[in-house]
């Protein structure tokens, strides 16, 4: 169950029936949900502050998640990041969003800068760029560098979105049995 590391008294909490790569770092003050699948070489840094990721959650390969930065009065400090329910992250991105809603999909080699917000059933077509504070609204389909809304996510996709990922964890279950 890949490289569980405590860091400075926290240590990794990992949900009932979640599935993490023999070759995943999951560090610090991390909450992983239930029925999760966590790809080969994904990092997880909850070393700088906590990130919460909640149920049924595919993260692919090559993933790197870490608290973004924020600057105050001169003094640096990091931000905690929550990232909901039914989502995807798919290959090679680098996610450092303060929150990603339930309903989500990031398709393959997205960057979300720091403190971006990502409400529910948002979508983010490969290769994007979500800019740094970004506010997105709930139900949009983002493309671009820097990302913009290309049109709004339908109900039905949304719908074949739950199913899609519950389907994709049995598959990595049975595959890793």
């Amino acid at each position: 169950m890949g490289y569980i590391v405590t860091y400075k008294g926290a240590s990794p909490k990992i949900g009932k029936d979640t599935i993490i790569s023999e070759t995943a770092k999951i560090i610090g003050d991390v909450t992983i949900g239930d029925k999760c699948y966590i790809g080969s070489n994904v990092t997880v840094r909850g070393d700088l502050a906590r990130i919460v990721i909640g149920n049924y959650n595919i993260i692919e390969d090559d993933t790197l998640i870490y608290p973004g930065e924020e600057y105050s009065d001169g003094l640096l400090s990091h931000s905690e990041m929550i990232i909901g329910n039914y989502g995807v992250i798919e290959k090679k991105c680098i996610i450092q969003a303060s929150y990603i809603g339930d309903y989500f999909k990031i398709c393959n080699g997205v960057v979300i800068e720091r403190g971006a917000q990502l409400n529910e059933g948002v979508f983010v077509l490969a290769g994007s760029v979500v800019a740094t504070g970004a506010i997105i609204p709930p139900m949009s389909v983002l493309i671009g560098n820097p990302a913009h809304i290309l049109r709004k996510l339908s109900f039905g996709e949304k719908e074949r979105h739950e199913s899609y990922i519950e389907s994709y964890y049995e598959l990595m279950k049975r595959i890793t049995q």
